[in-house]
């Protein structure tokens, strides 16, 4: 990847990171709030049908509070009203009544005796119109309802004999009772209390109406229970309590019902939403899911303790709706009116938090989305123009040590220094690399020069030598065959004394010929001489020259040490950018990415300099072997011209012979004894001219040797001349 992508990529990596951090952080929390707001809805739901219920509950315990007071205010004016008129009597005649349960509506008939108020016969008055002593008197007090019952001995149950109670009828609802016994067979708890001696106060089914009512009991001398007083009043009537909690609502649609706990009237509405329902059972009433909620909701209520509120759930749809809708009921059991009220309300009544936070939360999510999005686009933008700032220079860089590498190895271009930063400073060492490294490239290039010339004139001195050997040779071939030659003619000459004379001139003229050969080995032994000499200066000129060039190898290997210092420390400002980079954070991370490159620049110049360090110990130890080989061909050199002196005194030794066999030749004449001791000391120098002839041949193949040995190391002188052009020549300078 390219450092103008890194660079655009670390740039974008943090604020896109940031972005899907918040929007996560955004989303979660949303749906956290979602969560919370739909859990505090439900909670309020839960919290203020609560608290609704409790409030119904405080207005019926106010009212029935009410009801009691003017409960026992009534009683209390009805029993001092009785107590001023005298007390009930039975008087011992007796009255036929048609006795009717006032819940099954059954009639029996009945004897029982009349009872007396204050001397006067209550009688059986059934027309209003018609004044009846104490009830009517009560009635006018209090607005309420009073009536006097007998108890019908036989069963307890208590007849009502005088009332202002108003029946069906439109009559006093005299002649009906209230059975001990209820339908259901247990005991009715008026009746049951009133039995015992006690009062009863609470709600009551009086003929075909509920009251709030008080009943006492009224016993006559011996303290038996004949009867009893009671005092009613409307509940219906009660400070308009239905109309009252016909107006109370929760939420939106939240509404009060009451409907009736217990008996035949169970599960009737007695409160409905508006009133419009008033009066209608609605016991069987079906939820959206099949089940009876309101038998449901009417068996909670019962099972619950005194003043506990309990709730129940469940869907309705009404029939303009499509789906079914979640619904809340409190409930309560309100004991002394046997009232099951309830506060039902629509869920979703206190969703609308739930609605307004989605939806503040689904803009907040597009703010931000749209926020970013133009974050990220600038940020991008600006990315885009700071990378290319950053890589312009790098580029640049990138392009001359490509040509460099790749082109003609122009050293002489330089980077141009466009700012003052690391990226500035690495272009300014590396330009003083250029110019030392161009400085060694010359050097080299020089010395090679030498070095190819110095080869071909090694090379040019190692012919010569091999071609004076090898003449050299052919003349030592030649004078060993005259020396035997001569040896035989000696022997033939000292076995026949008698012959001397006629070989005389057969020894002239080899000796003549003799002296001829000695002069030409003593010419070439001068010549063979001279090119040792010429190869011993050639030798020592190229040591001297090998020596310059291993001298100019170390100081390369010295100039390789400062560059190679420039790149350790040109790393070290790299890592110390990375480092200050590290510091800056997040801004800082298009910085590291370019000291990370030029680090890696600095440590791809290290391998260069490595690679020129090998070249240049190449050059070192090649330096020391041609020094080497050319120290052993001036020793051979040395021993050639040592062998062409020992030529050169042997040849003039048999010069001096040969001028001794000439003498003696002329002196033969004169004494055969001369003769026979010239034999002798021809045989002698003969001899000695054989020995003389086989050192010059070894000579000459120790001259030929170090011809072809002057000649190996002159062509490997070359080809490593020839490669250290080749090395440098690819490099402008």
């Amino acid at each position: 990847m390219r450092i103008g992508t890194k660079v655009l990529v670390l740039s974008l990596a943090g604020p896109v990171a940031c972005a899907l951090i918040i929007l996560s952080i955004v989303m979660i929390s949303g749906a956290a709030l979602d969560k919370t707001v739909l859990e505090q809805a439900e909670e309020m739901a839960h919290t203020q049908s609560q608290a609704a219920a409790h409030n119904v509950r405080l207005i019926l315990e106010s009212q029935n509070a009410l009801t009691s007071q003017q409960l026992d205010a009534t009683i209390g004016f009805s029993e001092e009203l009785l107590h001023d008129k005298g007390s009930l009597v039975l008087e011992p005649n007796q009255l036929d009544w048609t006795c009717k349960n006032q819940f099954t509506g059954e009639t029996t008939p009945k004897k029982l005796p009349e009872i007396s108020i204050d001397g006067k016969p209550l009688g059986q008055v059934r027309d209003l119109n018609q004044h009846v002593s104490y009830v009517d008197d009560v009635t006018d007090w209090s607005g309420g309802t009073c009536t006097i019952f007998q108890k019908i001995p036989e069963t307890g149950d208590m007849l009502r004999v005088a009332t202002s109670v108003i029946g069906k009828d439109g009559q006093r609802a005299i002649g009906t009772y209230i059975p001990a016994v209820n339908p259901d067979g247990a005991k009715n708890p008026v009746v049951d209390k009133l039995l015992r001696g006690e009062p009863y106060y609470g709600r009551a089914f009086v003929v075909d109406k509920w009251y709030s009512t008080a009943y006492h009991p009224v016993k006559d001398a011996s303290g038996e229970v004949i009867g009893a007083l009671y005092v009613g009043l409307l509940q219906e009537e009660a400070a308009d309590l239905p109309k009252h909690l016909e107006k109370v609502s929760l939420g939106k649609s939240g509404y009060v019902f009451v409907v009736q706990g217990s008996g035949k009237d169970k599960g009737m509405y007695l409160v409905s939403k508006d009133g419009t329902r008033n009066g209608e059972n609605i016991l069987d009433t079906i939820d959206a899911k099949g089940e009876p909620c309101i038998e449901l909701m009417i068996e909670k209520s019962l099972a619950a303790a005194p003043g506990e509120i309990v709730e129940h759930e469940y869907f309705w749809q009404n029939k303009d709706e499509t789906i079914p809708r979640e619904k809340l009921a409190a409930l309560f059991y309100y004991e002394p009116w046997d009232w099951v009220v309830g506060i039902s309300t629509y869920k979703d009544d206190f969703r609308s938090s739930v609605t307004t936070t989605r939806s503040s939360l689904n803009w907040m999510l597009i703010y931000v989305g749209v926020g970013t999005a133009i974050v990220l686009t600038a940020v991008a933008v600006f990315s885009v123009i700071a990378s290319r700032i950053l890589v312009k220079p790098l580029n640049s860089m990138t392009a001359s040590l490509r040509d460099i590498a790749q082109g003609e190895g122009d050293l002489t271009k330089r980077l141009e220094i466009l700012s003052k930063d690391e990226i500035g400073e690495l272009a300014n060492w590396f330009n003083i690399f250029m110019d030392k490294l161009q400085g060694i490239i010359s050097r080299v290039a020089g010395c090679a020069t030498s070095l190819s010339d110095t080869s071909e004139k090694m090379l040019a001195t190692a012919s010569d030598l091999a071609n004076g050997a090898e003449e050299a040779k052919g003349r030592s071939t030649s004078v060993a065959a005259a020396s035997e030659e001569m040896a035989t003619t000696m022997t033939t000459m000292a076995s026949s004394i008698q012959e001397l004379t006629g070989n005389i001139s057969s020894v002239g003229d080899a000796v003549e010929e003799l002296t001829n050969s000695i002069a030409d080995i003593s010419k070439n032994t001068e010549r063979a001489s001279s090119v040792a000499i010429n190869a011993t200066s050639l030798a020592e000129e190229s040591n001297d020259k090998i020596h310059k060039l291993g001298t100019a190898a170390e100081a390369i290997g010295r100039i390789v040490g400062v560059i190679e210092d420039i790149a350790e420390q040109t790393n070290l400002l790299a890592l110390n950018a990375t480092i200050e980079a590290s510091r800056a954070g997040e801004a800082g991370k298009g910085f590291a990415v370019v000291a990370t490159e030029v680090k890696e620049l600095a440590h791809q110049t290290t391998d260069a300099i490595d690679d020129i360090r090998k070249t240049v110990n190449g050059i070192q130890e090649s330096s020391k072997d041609a020094v080497k080989s050319i120290g052993a061909i001036t020793e051979v050199i040395e021993e050639i011209r040592e062998a062409s002196l020992s030529i050169a005194s042997a040849v003039e030794e048999q010069s001096v012979t040969t001028k001794q066999i000439s003498s003696n030749i002329n002196q033969t004449a004169a004494s055969a004894k001369a003769i026979s001791s010239g034999v002798s000391d021809s045989a002698a120098a003969s001899q000695e001219i054989t020995e003389n002839v086989i050192g010059v041949d070894k000579a000459t193949q120790r001259t030929a040797t170090g011809a072809a040995t002057t000649r190996s190391y002159g062509d490997n002188l070359a080809e490593f001349a020839h490669e250290i052009n080749d090395l440098v020549g690819g490099f402008k300078v």
